[in-house]
């Protein structure tokens, strides 16, 4: 490997490992050699790894091993504050980010460096759970299908598990330590509106992701959507939130949101129903999914109104004070 490409990336990849379970070692070296298959050359990367200091000595062989990975060892509090820890010892032109639990597509890399290069700020990947089952395959829609692209071009949101920024844009656009491990991507994708930022979803940038929602798991990451949404008003001090003014209707809040976001849903299916891969007789049963999601989101936001932290604490969903 070159000594250019040790001392200046191209690309700097962000891996956060607050996610993973134990078999976290297992994953990190499958995501690595995921990224040596890439069109994009390894020797042109940076993999810089957020990991737990209770990980960190298992993972250093994977340092040592690859001369353009770097672990970085800290306290686990949440999955976008070991993400900022990371980006401050990226050094690549263009940083991206990647959870410990995908493996991306081979093309993914260089698909997303040449938006870049073409002119845009942030390029956003696209995300999908690995397995074909229907729970995962339904899940998909409303944990990654939020992603498509505008009518005037633009990514209609962002996405932690498959991004890349400019170097510049991503030191100025830090996602919010205290944000909820599902509000980030929400949170940061309106600043970036704000600030007038070119953002545009690259559909050919693939990354698979764990199946983590079979069974219960997809009740569990709902609660956790509504928990995050309260926590996220309470984080976001420049009006970014939508729901901010909806969530001070007390009692109200949970039913009115909801319906809100079965609206979008539904907008959503039809009109980006080609690009979901959503056949038109498959509508009827996604509306039913999105009653049944965002329902469950309601609760999660109610319990979070009322006993800020308690969903937090129960699934150990953070270790940050709420």
């Amino acid at each position: 490997m070159d000594d250019q490409a040790l001392t200046d990336p191209a690309l700097s990849i962000v891996v956060e490992t607050w996610n993973a379970d134990q078999e976290v070692p297992a994953k990190l070296r499958r995501l690595l050699a995921a990224l040596e298959r890439q069109t994009l050359p390894f020797a042109r990367m940076e993999v810089v790894i957020a990991a737990d200091a209770a990980w960190a000595q298992e993972l250093q062989p994977l340092a040592d091993e690859h001369p353009n990975v770097v672990v970085v060892s800290l306290r686990a509090t949440g999955v976008f504050s070991m993400n900022n820890a990371a980006l401050a010892r990226a050094r690549g032109r263009f940083i991206a980010y990647l959870h410990s639990d995908v493996v991306p597509g081979s093309q993914w890399a260089e698909r997303l460096v040449d938006a870049l290069q073409n002119g845009a700020d942030v390029a956003v990947g696209r995300t999908a759970y690995a397995s074909s089952k229907l729970i995962p395959r339904t899940t998909s829609m409303f944990d990654f299908g939020h992603v498509q692209t505008k009518p005037d071009g633009g990514a209609t949101n962002i996405i932690s598990n498959s991004l890349a920024m400019k170097r510049d844009v991503a030191l100025r656009h830090r996602f919010a330590d205290a944000a909820g491990s599902s509000g980030g991507c929400y949170l940061l994708s309106r600043e970036l509106d704000r600030a007038g930022c070119k953002v545009v979803y690259v559909r050919e940038a693939f990354a698979a992701h764990d199946d983590d929602v079979s069974g219960l798991g997809f009740v569990r990451k709902r609660l956790r959507v509504g928990s995050d949404l309260v926590r996220l008003a309470r984080v976001d001090g420049r009006g970014l939130i939508r729901e901010e003014q909806l969530l001070r209707l007390g009692p109200l809040a949970p039913p009115t949101v909801a319906a809100g976001r079965v609206a979008f849903d539904l907008r959503r299916f039809v009109r980006y129903r080609r690009e979901l891969g959503v056949r038109a007789y498959e509508l009827p049963y996604f509306a039913a999914a999105s009653v049944l999601m965002r329902s469950i989101e309601l609760v999660g936001i109610a319990v979070e109104q009322l006993r800020p932290g308690a969903l937090s604490r129960r699934y150990h969903w953070s270790e940050t004070a709420d």
